[in-house]
């Protein structure tokens, strides 16, 4: 396996855990214990996972058990001071059954007396894949074949985070794992006795609000880049209509606000006119109306805002080049505003921006941009310009 500089070598011995030749960690400040059991200096390949700078404590992944001791072993040398080493559960155990028995064909039942008792301890683990997965109020179950059984598993681990909604979003799940498997380790002492049946998994382990709130900036950040479009005639969608898929999927029984949907993807990186988009709904969008999306041409925001003689929308598009604004008389209708405005996306999701620059003469309403001027410049910001040409329109 490749080395590379999130991947380093370390040597485990009888003493410790070596970084280098020199630099030894004692048994006492790794979060497992094997040192009366090693008989031999084993080299593994692991992977920083993330650093502790206050505690000096190392986390890493075994990524490779056979790592040959060469030179890049000798010559590491560690940025920080190191005072800790944490394994993840996976690789200690593993770990423990290569200095334990010297092998690790985790597919077969090792049956060992550890403690000189009659009870037989069975210890294996196995990958299973996220589809055979089935998520359930507080755990997950699914069922395995295992050489030595004469019947299918039925491998239940608790997480009280776990809603059985988490079924719908499980492609979500393969993404911020990195696979579309996890990793379950099973100890049993009796086959023949449920009860003593034990089963744990880091990914299933890892579970909580956190992960879940990664997740759903996954599934926004997918929602806007692809859009999924089921009605061909309809260009303006409301948070209930396009995201309230993933919400209930998810389980919230509070649904949220069309602003708090746009705060959430404001908070997706990137985003070149976020400035104009937090400005425009703190500042100019009225809140008795609802806010709406648009799909294509690209994603954006139609907001709205009622001016002393005449309604308007604003429609800003996420990393866009200008503002666009249609206006009518207030003593017109705002329902048949918002048809109108709603006819002029449609135009513009046909054919295009350009066309419709030359075309807005001929339209029912009045229309007006605003650039985005020097909105890549390191130098100059063009935020006050915008905000100020924007606000001599909402008349």
């Amino acid at each position: 396996m490749s080395h590379s500089i999130s991947n380093i070598i370390i040597k485990i011995s009888s003493n410790g855990i070596y970084l280098n030749d020199s630099i030894c960690l004692p048994w006492k400040r790794i979060n497992f214990k094997a040192s009366e059991h090693i008989t031999e200096d084993l080299f593994c390949l692991v992977r920083m996972v993330k650093f502790n700078k206050d505690k000096k404590k190392l986390f890493v992944e075994v990524v490779d058990f056979e790592g040959a001791h060469n030179s890049i072993f000798s010559s590491q040398s560690p940025k920080y001071e190191i005072k800790h080493l944490d394994f993840d559960q996976v690789s200690i155990y593993k770990l423990e059954r290569l200095i334990l028995y010297g092998e690790l064909d985790t597919l077969d039942i090792i049956e060992t007396n550890l403690d000189d008792s009659e009870d037989l301890r069975i210890i294996f683990d196995f990958n299973q894949p996220l589809s055979k997965i089935t998520f359930k109020a507080g755990f997950i179950e699914t069922t395995k074949s295992i050489k030595g059984f004469s019947r299918q598993l039925l491998v239940k681990i608790v997480n009280p985070s776990i809603l059985p909604e988490y079924d719908y979003i499980k492609p979500y799940f393969a993404k911020v794992f990195g696979k579309k498997t996890i990793t379950i380790r099973a100890h049993i002492g009796d086959k023949n006795d449920r009860s003593t049946y034990q089963f744990y998994s880091p990914e299933i382990a890892s579970i909580n609000d956190e992960l879940i709130n990664g997740i759903k900036r996954l599934e926004l950040s997918d929602k806007i880049k692809k859009p999924k479009i089921t009605d061909t005639d309809k260009s303006l969608f409301t948070a209930d209509e396009y995201f309230d898929g993933f919400e209930a999927e998810k389980g919230n029984r509070v649904k949220k606000s069309e602003i708090e949907l746009l705060t959430e993807i404001l908070e997706l990186k990137g985003i070149r006119n976020a400035k104009q988009l937090q400005y425009i709904a703190a500042q100019i969008h009225n809140t008795e109306h609802r806010l709406h999306f648009t799909l294509t041409p690209d994603f954006g925001f139609l907001f709205y805002y009622s001016g002393i003689e005449m309604h308007h929308y604003i429609w800003e598009l996420l990393d866009s080049n200008a503002t666009y604004i249609w206006s009518l008389e207030k003593a017109l209708s705002l329902d048949h505003f918002f048809d109108l405005v709603q006819q002029e996306i449609n135009f513009i999701r046909r054919n295009g921006r350009r066309m419709y620059l030359s075309y807005k003469d001929q339209s029912d309403i009045f229309f007006s941009k605003v650039n985005h001027s020097h909105a890549n410049s390191s130098v100059v910001d063009g935020f006050p310009k915008w905000c100020a040409l924007l606000n001599e329109k909402l008349v």
